[in-house]
């Protein structure tokens, strides 16, 4: 068991300080490995699970939900893991498309897996619908129609449901978007992320350009599809500050309701560090460069920050992810549908369908892993995803039954004697101004027999010499 420097905090107030300080650094050494500071509880620390026993765990989320025991806002996430390329600077797992059945496999092994959940859901209503990836948009209508045939036969949907698509402009045309129009789809989620042509095929983003980008926007808005994001990202390798407000600014004219400006990040999951490609001081200050200029630009433009985004600015209110934002706010629970999706039964189960390595020449029944979730460590994914928002004392109260303060007492004072979080009688907020305090600060609220067992976990070896902390200010050090 690894052990976590700097627990006791008595002493001098200086021998405190240095002994935060040697924490703080045990904490950047484990954001490192398990990544991303609003995920909690971490895949690292998940145990195999039947597919019985996810189906009982939801079986009780749903009777919850049902007598008023869990937040009554529920989603479905739907991952489809295939790409026709892999880009660089992607952090996110997926295939390249193999040949032959793949997609007809895929979508058999979907709908195999949704009616895993047959009748689970009665009395039950879901209120939004997330197809990410991979590339949703990489399905042909064949399979977008028995897909959707599938979720409507089996689960039951709320009049007002969001049902939101991601696509890429090089799997999507007029007719797939008139298909999912007629389908419900009601948010159109557009990766574009540049239009620059050269900056794409640097990236590895291939079967893409400027027209075909510009095209689908105004396809999306002659269909008549009700919200339409578009994502784009500063900092990617090969660009440039001009380059990337240029593109913004075509954007901008053809007036989407959203626009997210994503920062890439060279983090070791992306091929960029995997090829070994050096992203050096200089890039990182244009990545910072253009996220300020780009949220300056959209402000400019009557576009609003979003809740449920770092970049993300919108010009309507009402449109933004409702899942994600569900996720945030409420603790929602999402049923997850296909390989390394994720799911969250309430006070039940947080959970992978780890299957990556499938064939796709046969039926891909899911393997999945998880942890076991009681209403603690339901607190402790509702502060961690709430790092960088504001917690109202009386919703986490009407959630939880509990005042914040009184379930995390001692981590809460401790980062109150050191500055970092503002408390008063009606809420609590988190002084946190970077991506990389949040990775860092989020660690600070897991339960400690995860951080215990990263070294067993991980096979990285916590070195107490070492600076941590400047390691993840390389990768990290943009104000999002």
């Amino acid at each position: 068991m690894t052990t976590i420097p700097g627990l006791d905090l008595k002493g001098s107030k200086s021998a405190r300080l240095e002994k935060w300080r040697k924490r703080l650094n045990f904490y950047a050494y484990a954001a490192g490995i398990v990544g991303e500071g609003d995920i909690y509880i971490p895949d690292e620390f998940g145990v195999a699970l039947s597919a019985g026993q996810v189906v009982d765990a939801w079986k009780n989320t749903a009777q919850s939900i049902r007598s008023g025991q869990a937040p009554r806002e529920l989603g479905i996430f739907v991952f489809v893991p295939f790409c026709r390329s892999k880009c660089v600077f992607c952090p996110y797992f997926s295939y390249g498309l193999p040949s032959g059945r793949a997609l007809d496999v895929y979508t058999e092994s979907l709908l195999a897996e949704m009616n895993l959940f047959k009748g689970v859901f009665k009395g039950v209503k879901f209120n939004t619908l997330w197809f990410g990836g991979g590339t949703p948009s990489i399905l042909e209508a064949g399979h977008l129609s028995k897909v959707f045939k599938g979720l409507h036969d089996l689960f039951s949907f709320s009049n007002d449901v969001q049902v939101t698509f991601e696509c890429s402009c090089s799997s999507m045309d007029y007719k797939k978007l008139k298909l999912l129009h007629e389908l419900g789809v009601n948010r159109i989620t557009l990766g574009v992320q540049s239009l620059n042509d050269r900056v794409l095929k640097i990236n590895n983003r291939l079967f893409q350009d400027k027209n075909s980008s510009l095209k689908l926007i105004k396809d999306t808005r002659k269909i008549g599809i009700p919200v339409l994001n578009v994502d784009l990202m500063c900092g990617l390798p090969g660009d440039s500050l001009s380059s990337f407000i240029r593109g913004l600014r075509e954007v901008i004219s053809l007036s989407p309701d959203i626009i997210h400006i994503n920062p890439f990040f060279p983090s070791a999951e992306t091929n960029f560090y995997k090829l070994g490609r050096d992203y050096s001081r200089e890039d990182a200050a244009r990545r910072s460069r253009e996220a300020d200029e780009g949220t300056k630009i959209l402000l400019g433009e009557g576009y609003r920050r979003i809740g449920g985004a770092f970049l993300g600015f919108s010009r309507v209110k009402g449109v933004e992810n409702r899942q994600e934002l569900d996720r945030i706010s409420a603790n929602s629970s999402y049923l997850s549908l296909g390989p390394t999706a994720h799911g969250h039964a309430f006070a039940q189960l947080g959970y992978v369908n780890a299957y990556f390595e499938p064939k796709w020449d046969e039926l891909v029944r899911p393997r999945y892993l998880g942890c076991r979730f009681d209403l603690q460590e339901e607190m402790r994914k509702h502060l961690i995803t709430n790092l960088r928002y504001v917690i109202y004392r009386n919703k986490f109260k009407k959630l939880f039954g509990k005042d914040i303060l009184a379930c995390f007492p001692g981590e809460i004072a401790e980062l109150n004697e050191f500055g970092l979080v503002h408390i008063d009688q009606e809420k609590v907020y988190f002084k946190i101004k970077t991506r990389q305090e949040q990775l860092i600060l989020a660690k600070h609220f897991f339960n400690h027999k995860y951080l215990r067992g990263l070294e067993k976990k991980s096979g990285i070896r916590f070195d107490k010499n070492k600076n941590y902390l400047r390691e993840i200010a390389k990768l990290i050090d943009i104000s999002v």
